[in-house]
């Protein structure tokens, strides 16, 4: 990417995401997805003339719920108490 703004928000989204996934994918697969992502959607802000201040941190968002749902794993829900039995 050649705007500074965008390359930190991406490496920042890279970072974050890594240490979520915790082990369950490794920095290079995240990266690899992410960062075509993200320059994606911000050469499309720059042809519609957003202010990359104001794209980044958009485009951060976005991506980075795309890079979650694919490599953070789900928290496993407790299971329900089984219920007691009324005294008969």
């Amino acid at each position: 990417m050649d705007n500074p703004i965008a390359e930190e928000a991406c490496a920042a989204l890279i970072s974050d995401v890594t240490k979520e996934a915790d082990g369950a994918a490794s920095d290079g697969d995240i990266d690899a997805f992410v960062r075509p992502l993200f320059e994606t959607y911000f050469a499309a802000s720059e042809k519609k003339g957003e202010a990359p201040e104001k794209a980044a941190p958009k485009i951060a968002k976005i991506v980075g719920k795309q890079a979650r749902k694919k490599f953070v794993p789900e928290p496993v829900a407790a299971p329900e108490p089984e219920p007691a039995e009324a005294p008969a």
